[in-house]
C-alpha cells in the first residue's frame, strides 16, 4: 500500500479539484481490492448463531476414564457422557424441549455408575421459580439422578448443591437447610434440623461426617454432622463469619476461610 500513501501525499499539494479526483480514485482502488474477499463470506444469521450448541458443566469420574457434561442444543438441554480410550460422546437424558430449565452441578458417584444433576433455577427475591415458558403446572429447581448406562432420570428432591458420599448418601440444600438421602432411593430424604440458614455441605473422604456453613443473619459457623452418632457439633464458633469449608485428604483437617466480624455499635 506505499503507492497509496505517496498519491495521497502528492495530491494534497497539488490541491483543489485536482486532490478530490486523486481521493476518490484512491478509495476506488482500494474497494476493488477488497470485493473479492466480500463475495466470498457466506451468509450469516442470527438463528445460526442461536442454534450453536454450547457444551457446559465438563466432571470427570475419580476411578477411571468416563466424563460427562451438558449440551444445549437449540435450547434442548441434556446430560452427555463419553468413556476412554475412544471417548464417543452419547446422550442419556432425553429432554427433548426448549423449556428452558438450565442443567447444572454435574457430578459422579464413587463408582462411576450414576450421574447426579441438578434441573432448573434457583429462587429469586420474591420466592418464585424461574418458568420462562409459562407452564401452568409450575416448575422447579430439583436433583436428579441417571444411571451411566442410560434409562429414565429419577427425581431425587427439590433442592441444589448436591455432594455424594463415598458411602452413596446424597447431602443437598433445600430451603435454607441441609437434607441427606441415599442414592439408590431407598429411603426418603432426611432433614438435618439445625439452627440458621445452612449450605455448602462438603462429605469427608470417607463419607462419616459432612462439613457445612450455618449464617446467623451477622456471622456464620462450620458445623460437622457425624452420621453414626447424628450429632453436629460446630468448629471455633465466634461472631465471625466462617465458610468455604474443605477436608483434608485424610479427613481430620477441615481448613475454612473466616470473615472478620464488622465494627457494631454499642
Amino acid at each position: 500500500m506505499n503507492f497509496g500513501y505517496g498519491n495521497e501525499i502528492g495530491f494534497r499539494r497539488q490541491g483543489g479539484k485536482q486532490s478530490m479526483k486523486g481521493h476518490a480514485l484512491l478509495c476506488a482502488a482500494v474497494l476493488l481490492m477488497l470485493m473479492p474477499q466480500t463475495n466470498t463470506q457466506q451468509p450469516f444469521t442470527l438463528e445460526q448463531v442461536m442454534s450453536a450448541p454450547f457444551p457446559a458443566n465438563f466432571t470427570a469420574a475419580k476411578q477411571n476414564n468416563r466424563v460427562a457434561w451438558t449440551l444445549n442444543q437449540q435450547g434442548r438441554r441434556n446430560v452427555w457422557v463419553a468413556e476412554g480410550p475412544g471417548f464417543t460422546a452419547r446422550q442419556i437424558t432425553k429432554y427433548s424441549e426448549d423449556d428452558g430449565q438450565e442443567l447444572s452441578e454435574v457430578s459422579f458417584s464413587m463408582d462411576s455408575n450414576t450421574i447426579v444433576y441438578v434441573r432448573g433455577e434457583g429462587k429469586n427475591a420474591a420466592g418464585q421459580v424461574p418458568n420462562p415458558t409459562s407452564n401452568p403446572a409450575g416448575t422447579e429447581q430439583a436433583i436428579w439422578t441417571v444411571a451411566w448406562s442410560g434409562g429414565e432420570p429419577r427425581r431425587v428432591d427439590a433442592g441444589h448443591s448436591p455432594q455424594i458420599s463415598a458411602r452413596g448418601t446424597i447431602a443437598y440444600a433445600r430451603d435454607g437447610q441441609i437434607w441427606i438421602a441415599p442414592l439408590d432411593g431407598t429411603e426418603k430424604p432426611q432433614q438435618l434440623v439445625v439452627r440458621g440458614q445452612d449450605s455448602d455441605p462438603h462429605w469427608s473422604p470417607d463419607g462419616s461426617r459432612l462439613a457445612f456453613v450455618s449464617s446467623r443473619n451477622d456471622h456464620a459457623f462450620i458445623g460437622v454432622y457425624d452420621v453414626a452418632t447424628k450429632t453436629v457439633r460446630f468448629l471455633a464458633p465466634s461472631v465471625d463469619s466462617d465458610g468455604d469449608p474443605a477436608w483434608s485428604l485424610d479427613g481430620r483437617r477441615i481448613a475454612f476461610v473466616r470473615r472478620p466480624a464488622e465494627a457494631r455499635d454499642t
